[in-house]
């Protein structure tokens, strides 16, 4: 069966044009060839041999003014005086409430 397969003409078969692909590849060649032409006509970028360097001359820092302490033209105040102790009497019969308090339950 394979070989009544193999024999048979098929629908819509295209038969091969030798012409047609040698004028395809015909095409490509030329355009590449064109590329490549255009390609190599560029110019190169620029690339300088050295790096420029420009030095900014830095202007000097300007001249200290000397501090001069401030002048004390004021009096001079006393040394600080303390206030004389005061005899507090203890307080008697006096308790402070402390608040309610946590009692442990006991089971008797």
């Amino acid at each position: 069966m394979l070989a009544y397969a193999a024999s048979r003409p098929l629908v819509g078969k295209r038969q091969s044009s030798p012409n047609a692909m040698l004028i395809v590849i015909g095409v490509h060649v030329a355009v590449i060839a064109a590329f490549m032409s255009a390609k190599m006509d560029l110019p190169n970028p620029f690339h300088p041999d050295s790096t420029e360097i420009t030095f900014i001359p830095i202007q000097p820092p300007p001249p200290a003014h000397p501090v001069e302490p401030p002048r004390m033209d004021h009096q001079i105040l006393p040394p600080l005086q303390l206030p004389p102790r005061v005899a507090v009497s203890p307080m008697d019969n006096q308790t402070i409430d402390p608040g309610p308090t946590a009692r442990s339950s006991s089971t008797d």
